[in-house]
Protein backbone atom coordinates (compact mmCIF):
# COMPACT_ATOMS: atom_id res chain seq x y z
CA UNK A 1 0.00 0.00 0.00
CA UNK A 2 2.89 2.35 0.68
CA UNK A 3 4.07 1.98 -2.91
CA UNK A 4 0.67 3.13 -4.22
CA UNK A 5 0.71 6.14 -1.91
CA UNK A 6 4.23 7.04 -3.08
CA UNK A 7 3.13 6.67 -6.72
CA UNK A 8 0.12 8.92 -6.10
CA UNK A 9 2.30 11.60 -4.48
CA UNK A 10 4.89 11.52 -7.26
CA UNK A 11 2.25 11.54 -10.00
CA UNK A 12 0.41 14.41 -8.32
CA UNK A 13 3.57 16.45 -8.00
CA UNK A 14 4.49 15.91 -11.65
CA UNK A 15 1.00 16.33 -13.16
CA UNK A 16 0.60 19.77 -11.62
CA UNK A 17 3.13 21.13 -14.08
CA UNK A 18 1.21 19.59 -16.99
CA UNK A 19 -1.96 21.46 -16.12
CA UNK A 20 -0.30 24.83 -15.55
CA UNK A 21 2.38 24.84 -18.27
CA UNK A 22 0.40 23.60 -21.28
CA UNK A 23 -1.51 26.86 -21.96
CA UNK A 24 1.73 28.83 -21.72
CA UNK A 25 3.49 26.54 -24.18
CA UNK A 26 0.57 26.68 -26.60
CA UNK A 27 0.45 30.48 -26.41
CA UNK A 28 4.19 30.64 -27.08
CA UNK A 29 4.00 28.34 -30.10
CA UNK A 30 0.75 29.44 -31.74
CA UNK A 31 -0.09 32.84 -30.27
CA UNK A 32 -2.66 33.87 -27.69
CA UNK A 33 -5.51 34.01 -30.19
CA UNK A 34 -5.23 30.30 -31.02
CA UNK A 35 -4.97 28.96 -27.47
CA UNK A 36 -8.64 27.85 -27.16
CA UNK A 37 -8.55 26.02 -30.49
CA UNK A 38 -5.23 24.31 -29.74
CA UNK A 39 -6.35 23.22 -26.26
CA UNK A 40 -9.60 21.91 -27.73
CA UNK A 41 -7.73 19.83 -30.28
CA UNK A 42 -5.39 18.55 -27.57
CA UNK A 43 -8.32 17.57 -25.35
CA UNK A 44 -9.99 15.80 -28.27
CA UNK A 45 -6.90 13.60 -28.68
CA UNK A 46 -6.73 13.05 -24.90
CA UNK A 47 -10.32 11.81 -24.96
CA UNK A 48 -9.24 8.84 -27.07
CA UNK A 49 -6.95 7.72 -24.26
CA UNK A 50 -9.70 8.14 -21.69
CA UNK A 51 -12.13 6.23 -23.89
CA UNK A 52 -9.76 3.29 -24.25
CA UNK A 53 -7.97 3.40 -20.88
CA UNK A 54 -10.82 3.35 -18.39
CA UNK A 55 -12.78 0.39 -19.82
CA UNK A 56 -9.60 -1.61 -20.37
CA UNK A 57 -8.51 -1.04 -16.77
CA UNK A 58 -11.92 -2.14 -15.58
CA UNK A 59 -11.68 -5.33 -17.61
CA UNK A 60 -8.18 -6.04 -16.30
CA UNK A 61 -9.36 -5.49 -12.75
CA UNK A 62 -12.37 -7.79 -13.19
CA UNK A 63 -10.39 -10.67 -14.67
CA UNK A 64 -7.00 -10.45 -12.95
CA UNK A 65 -7.04 -8.30 -9.86
CA UNK A 66 -10.42 -8.72 -8.19
CA UNK A 67 -9.98 -12.44 -7.44
CA UNK A 68 -6.62 -11.67 -5.79
CA UNK A 69 -7.66 -8.38 -4.15
CA UNK A 70 -4.72 -6.58 -5.72
CA UNK A 71 -4.00 -3.92 -8.32
CA UNK A 72 -1.00 -5.58 -9.93
CA UNK A 73 -2.51 -5.98 -13.40
CA UNK A 74 -3.73 -2.39 -13.52
CA UNK A 75 -0.35 -1.15 -12.32
CA UNK A 76 1.46 -3.08 -15.04
CA UNK A 77 -1.02 -1.85 -17.68
CA UNK A 78 -0.62 1.77 -16.58
CA UNK A 79 3.17 1.61 -16.46
CA UNK A 80 3.31 -0.02 -19.89
CA UNK A 81 0.96 2.58 -21.36
CA UNK A 82 2.98 5.47 -19.94
CA UNK A 83 6.22 3.93 -21.22
CA UNK A 84 4.80 3.51 -24.72
CA UNK A 85 3.51 7.10 -24.66
CA UNK A 86 6.95 8.36 -23.65
CA UNK A 87 8.55 6.35 -26.46
CA UNK A 88 6.10 7.80 -28.97
CA UNK A 89 6.91 11.34 -27.80
CA UNK A 90 10.64 10.69 -28.21
CA UNK A 91 10.04 9.29 -31.68
CA UNK A 92 7.89 12.27 -32.62
CA UNK A 93 10.55 14.65 -31.37
CA UNK A 94 13.15 12.88 -33.54
CA UNK A 95 10.89 13.22 -36.58
CA UNK A 96 10.26 16.88 -35.84
CA UNK A 97 13.96 17.65 -35.45
CA UNK A 98 14.72 16.00 -38.79
CA UNK A 99 12.05 18.10 -40.52
CA UNK A 100 14.20 21.20 -40.13
CA UNK A 101 14.16 24.47 -38.22
CA UNK A 102 11.75 26.20 -40.61
CA UNK A 103 8.76 24.35 -39.24
CA UNK A 104 6.80 25.57 -36.22
CA UNK A 105 6.84 22.11 -34.68
CA UNK A 106 10.60 22.24 -34.30
CA UNK A 107 10.04 24.58 -31.33
CA UNK A 108 8.75 21.64 -29.31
Amino acid sequence: MAAYIALAIIYGAISVSYVSVVPLMIAEMFGAQKVPTAIGIMNAWNSIGAFIGNPSQGAIYQHLDRPNSSFTGITIWGATSLFLAACSFVGLKAIVIRSGPHRIWSKL
